[in-house]
């Protein structure tokens, strides 16, 4: 099924890291319909711009709770690697929001994001109560860094 904007999300489900909890924690869609969804996917923890990222929707996440809104990331690494990065990186702290380990491609593959080496395209899908997609930000890293290098 093609992501198109003002089409139904695609229904997920998916074990997550979330802080506090003492393993891994399902978290899908349907968990939170009448709310706004914020998916975000990131490709790699301990990666050099995912904390960046990750830390600024932490940092946002009250933001989005007045508006009514949830937020999710997603990546292909396991719950262990999420628990050891999550509680061990500083800037990663005070990260609140379930983190889907996406281990067998079923939420990335949902939303075609998915690469050939297993990991994701840095993308964003903002979800309406109804749940349709409403807005989407993808962006293929690897193509911008093999141009980078093949520049230099």
């Amino acid at each position: 099924m093609a992501v198109r904007i003002g089409k139904p999300a695609p229904e997920f489900e998916g074990e997550a890291w979330t802080r506090g909890a003492h393993g891994p924690k399902r978290v899908g869609l349907s968990q939170h319909r009448g709310k706004w969804v914020v998916l975000f996917f990131y490709p790699r923890d301990f990666t050099f711009i995912c904390p960046t990222e990750i830390a600024s929707f932490g940092a946002m996440q009250k933001d989005f709770e007045r508006e009514n809104a949830v937020v999710i990331g997603v990546s292909t690494d396991s719950f262990y690697t999420h628990k050891a990065w999550f509680e061990s990186d500083p800037r990663l702290m005070n990260i609140n929001y379930p983190v889907i380990a996406d281990t067998g491609h079923q939420v990335s593959g949902a939303f075609d994001v998915l690469l050939d080496d297993g990991a994701v395209l840095r993308g964003t899908f903002i979800i309406d109560q109804t749940p349709s997609i409403i807005a989407t930000d993808l962006a293929d890293e690897s193509r911008v860094e093999a141009r980078n290098d093949s520049a230099s």
